[in-house]
């Protein structure tokens, strides 16, 4: 498992900057890990993390729910840290299965609420806008939602399975990374595309959909 660019949907939790910031580890408190990054509230459901940990820590956390404290140690800091390398051990060390279970938790996530959201305030951004202006930022959208359901049902059908069968030391063929990679990045690229002609179409005093 390699770390590769983020698809332009999942850029939307702010890393911190700060050189001399220690990262996460299973010692810190969870309370403590929100007040430095509040923006994982977002990501907790999909590591299994509800509210009303109190003062436990990730270590005391895990163990009492059987969840993997390491894994959550990592994505922790990748989120919230942009000066945070994983070791290669780090990296070997995770379980496809719960990374699987993650990002089939995000998918559900963007899907059901961050992508709903985002339509909702475009329909409230363009309401006053030209026919002509809202069919062109609905159009786009349209588009776009149709390349990010595309792209996540590749990964459940090809990545994910595949994924799991290395994890198990299944007898799979292995695959060329760079296929996986340059579908991973092409709804992100097509999107960066779109992006300067949608907004020199915005209607004049008008605000932007807030942020996913």
């Amino acid at each position: 498992i390699t770390k590769t660019k983020k698809c332009y949907l999942c850029q939307n939790l702010n890393k911190k900057n700060i050189m001399s910031t220690k990262f996460f580890t299973t010692k810190t408190k969870l309370a403590e890990i929100l007040h430095t990054n509040l923006q994982l509230v977002v990501l907790f459901p999909r590591l299994n993390i509800l509210l009303g940990f109190g003062e436990k820590n990730i270590e005391q956390y895990c163990k009492k729910h059987h969840l993997s404290e390491d894994f959550i140690v990592l994505m922790c800091n990748v989120y919230t840290f942009n000066e945070y390398q994983p070791s290669h051990n780090d990296i070997i060390n995770v379980n496809n299965n719960n990374l699987i279970q993650f990002l089939l938790s995000s998918h559900e996530y963007y899907l059901k609420e961050r992508i709903p959201h985002i339509s909702n305030h475009l329909h409230k951004t363009i309401i006053n806008a030209s026919q002509d202006i809202s069919n062109i930022v609905l159009q786009f959208f349209n588009e776009y939602q149709k390349e990010v359901k595309k792209h996540f049902r590749y990964e459940e059908k090809e990545i994910f399975p595949y994924m799991y069968d290395i994890q198990n030391k299944e007898k799979v063929q292995l695959k060329n990374k760079t296929l996986f990679e340059k579908h991973h990045t092409k709804t992100g690229r097509s999107a960066e595309k779109a992006s300067p002609g949608l907004f020199f179409s915005w209607p004049t005093n008008s605000r932007a959909p807030v942020r996913p």
